[in-house]
């Protein structure tokens, strides 16, 4: 179809401004002649619908490439234009859009001044476009080694990070004002050449400007670790950056909602205890952008409390933009890139580790002095730890496959972290573990197993350290769990948690690895509690059970089919069986029974065993065999099948012929099972078979099946 080639030619002829990206003029060359002879052999109208919502980025980057000579595309456009405004066509109705960045501030930029007083400013964004796109498409190494030195010398600048960047060192310097005075200069203007050259004071919209090219630069300079040639020197700096945002945790620059309301609180009383001024000349409306002060009002009442000068001045960035760039980085698509992501925020845990043990441990000092500043370091800590945690929980709640993952992986060394430094409490907890299972929803079909068992394990250790089981010797050295005391808050967020596994559990849409995380996590939780787990579940399955056996088995797509199955499974299995082998599950067992044969009796060369739904129904197939032996173990199965119709009577045998044949009993369920069984040991695969057997030696252990049953289902 043509709406799958309008993508690669609005690459070739569209020019990107946000990567810096310039297509060749062969490839634009190109681009234009395909779209020509679009425009020349297509119908309007179908060129129109085909086009859809594309349709104005092609003629928008067709006004883009109308330029005057030298340029050679100028003219083909505007040709192309005019097709595209003639015959009847309406693709050039609306009036072009203005193109304009999110901020229309410079992101980043440097102020130089000449002397005696002559500043001018210098944009570096398109720099670093430049910078960023050549450090991991160039293919030259030299290109790309001196891309990375500047966007290391711009980080540093920015961080203010001193002698990160030598390589780039003069860029460095000259971004952080930092130049040395000429001979004879006064100190005055010694300090005002570096406030230029720092960039001056910056507005709201300067700072978001800002901060979105920093995330930029950071998740570039991450992502250049995993290139060979690239990999010491990315890697080091990664190391670096890491470090800096632990220590601003420590130092308490992260800015979190106490943080924020303490500040309030401060400018509130500083502006109570302030008295207002007898006679206040008359000021201009707003704030004085050298100073940071608020202006006051001319009549001398009141005025609103005054910012702290870090907000009012806007020089200070969040230190939490290293965190989201290196998330930006691991919810790339590039497995290198995510692994040093993953790599920097480790080293991030491990500087927050050997911080958090240092002020620990000067916190049981005798000097009151340094034990104090140690209790303000933990607390800082504390809330860095919980506001990280907060990011990384929220990520897993973000659109995408790649975003989940990234926010699940660095959730499992932030966790690991707080598990070590036994600093995971209940407030931080519990978030992570509605994150983990929604992320593991999401683990569908080819979703990786290492991810999978990782974030399970993830849970597994949250859980472990929220509801702890103590552990008691047994008679001969093992240890069996024993139940702790909790408090009224650990139960009811412990009481939380079992409800929330439990409609996971009893959901048919859920995944299989999230099914089986809960079952773990509802085992865990019991022996916490010192209860079985079908205790706990009994309520909920009396609940949630009935409204699903009552859905038609066969109106459910397959996922939910195998889900359904691996729930009643699940029931059957327990100690006491959440469910019984009634009239409601009857037709149930049934349905499934009978789309699992009809699975297994295609032959392997039938095209339904090859097309698209067909390892779904295979899914469906296996996860039906194990509750089938499951519900054998239960319950005999001796009752009819439902919905078969009996076998008709024989017609009576005329004059001098022989009787004709009695019929055969109506099917029951115990034998269409056992006999679907053997059908899976002869044409089953390993997965449906290994159930198979075990259905077969349930059936053995049982010791009531006729030997009729026995040898029509070995032939």
């Amino acid at each position: 179809p043509l709406k799958g080639l309008v993508k690669p030619l609005l690459m070739a002829i569209e020019k990107d401004e946000s990567v810096a990206w310039q297509p060749p003029s062969e490839l634009t060359q190109l681009g234009l002649r395909v779209f020509e002879s679009w425009v020349d052999k297509l119908a309007p109208d179908f060129f129109q619908e085909e086009l859809g919502d594309d349709g104005s980025r092609l003629v928008a980057a067709l006004w883009a490439l109308v330029r005057p000579l030298p340029f050679q595309f100028g003219a083909k456009s505007l040709q192309l234009l005019g097709k595209l405004g003639g015959r009847s066509s309406r693709l050039i109705d609306e009036s072009a859009g203005v193109q304009c960045k999110d901020f229309p501030e410079h992101g980043l930029r440097v102020l130089l001044t000449f002397a005696p007083d002559t500043p001018f400013l210098i944009p570096l964004d398109k720099v670093i476009a430049f910078a960023q796109r050549a450090c991991l498409c160039n293919p030259e190494p030299r290109a790309r080694t001196a891309s990375l030195r500047v966007l290391h010398a711009c980080c540093s600048a920015t961080l203010g990070m001193r002698d990160k960047a030598p390589a780039a060192g003069e860029l460095a310097e000259a971004l952080l004002g930092a130049g040395s005075a000429a001979d004879g200069q006064a100190a005055t203007g010694a300090q005002a050449m570096q406030a230029a050259a720092a960039g001056g004071p910056r507005t709201r919209m300067q700072l978001l400007a800002e901060g979105q090219i920093m995330q930029q630069m950071l998740a570039t300079c991450i992502s250049a670790a995993a290139l060979p040639d690239l990999n010491d020197t990315a890697v080091a700096f990664n190391s670096a950056i890491a470090t800096h945002l632990a220590m601003l945790c420590a130092r308490g620059h992260v800015k979190t909602q106490r943080t924020k309301e303490a500040e309030a609180d401060t400018a509130c009383a500083a502006a109570a205890e302030q008295p207002p001024p007898a006679s206040a000349p008359k000021a201009a409306a707003g704030d004085d952008a050298a100073t940071g002060k608020p202006a006051e009002p001319a009549d001398g009442g009141s005025v609103l409390p005054p910012l702290p000068f870090a907000h009012a001045a806007l020089r200070e960035l969040d230190p939490l933009l290293i965190l989201e760039a290196i998330l930006q980085a691991a919810a790339t698509r590039v497995s290198g890139h995510a692994d040093a992501a993953a790599a920097a925020f480790l080293a991030f845990t491990r500087a927050l580790t050997l911080l958090w043990k240092e002020a620990a441990a000067r916190a049981e000092g005798d000097d009151e002095g340094a034990a104090a500043a140690a209790k303000r370091t933990l607390t800082n800590l504390t809330e860095a730890a919980t506001a990280v945690t907060a990011r990384l929980t929220h990520a897993c709640y973000e659109d995408g496959w790649s975003r989940h993952t990234a926010g699940a992986r660095l959730l499992d060394a932030m966790i690991a972290c707080l598990i070590e430094l036994d600093a995971l409490s209940l407030a931080i907890g519990m978030p992570v573990v509605h994150a983990l299972l929604h992320a593991l929803g999401f683990c569908i079909g080819p979703a990786s197993g290492v991810l999978v068992r990782m974030m399970s394990k993830t849970l597994s250790g949250v859980l472990a350290s929220l509801f702890p089981v103590a552990d008691e010797g047994g008679k001969k050295g093992g240890r069996k769990a024993k139940a702790t005391q909790m408090d009224e808050d650990t139960t009811e967020r412990c009481d939380e948690v079992c409800k929330l596994m439990a409609v996971k559990v009893f959901t048919p849409a859920v995944s299989a690895a999230c099914r089986s995380a809960c079952i773990d996590g509802l085992a865990h939780a019991a022996n916490a509690k010192g209860v079985a787990p079908a205790t706990l579940l009994e309520p909920f399955a009396k609940e949630q059970l009935p409204p699903l056996l009552a859905v038609p088995f066969g109106s459910r797509p397959h996922d939910e089919q195998a889900g359904l199955c691996d729930a009643i499974t699940y029931c059957l299995e327990a100690e006491s069986p959440l469910v019984a082998v009634d009239d409601a599950l009857v037709p149930v067992l049934c349905d499934a029974l009978l789309l699992a044969d009809k699975e297994m009796s295609t032959p392997s060369s039938s095209p339904a065993k090859n097309s698209r739904g067909a390892p779904a129904k295979q899914l469906v197939s296996q996860a039906t065999i194990k509750m089938m032996a499951a519900a054998l173990a239960v319950d005999s199965l001796t009752m009819p099948m439902p919905n078969v119709p009996p076998p008709a009577a024989p017609p009576p045998a005329a004059e001098g012929q022989a009787p004709p044949a009695v019929p055969p009993p109506p099917a029951d369920l115990r034998s269409k099972v056992v006999s679907v069984f053997f059908l899976c040991l002869i044409r089953g695969r390993e997965a449906v078979a290994a159930p198979a057997k075990k259905g077969i030696q349930v059936a053995l252990d049982r010791k009531n099946l006729p030997k009729e049953l026995l040898q029509s289902s070995l032939r």
